[in-house]
């Protein structure tokens, strides 16, 4: 039996023996309509994986420090939900 194809385009996983994604990339012929007025059809070249991980390098301390700065404006404006909250003994 064969196993699903994932699109190389879009990532969606398409069923066995599928000859063409959703997103309208073709997987025998390894090719990809730029839009369905122009009629031109180009070839899908992935990027490589170095590249892939260079971009996750680069991203990874934006969304740390977007996500730190989220963090300390909430914490700044909204306080009371960060306050300790003490409850008496009841004996």
């Amino acid at each position: 039996m064969a196993d699903p194809v994932e699109c190389p385009n879009c990532g969606l996983w398409s069923p066995p023996g599928a000859v063409r994604c959703d997103c309208g990339y073709n997987f025998t012929t390894k090719i990809l309509p730029t839009n369905a007025t122009s009629g031109r059809m180009v070839e899908y070249v992935p990027a490589p994986n170095g590249r892939r991980f260079a971009a996750f390098l680069l991203e990874l301390p934006v969304f740390a420090v977007l996500g730190l700065v989220l963090f300390m404006l909430i914490a700044t404006f909204a306080p009371q939900a960060y306050e300790p909250v003490f409850v008496k003994d009841a004996g």
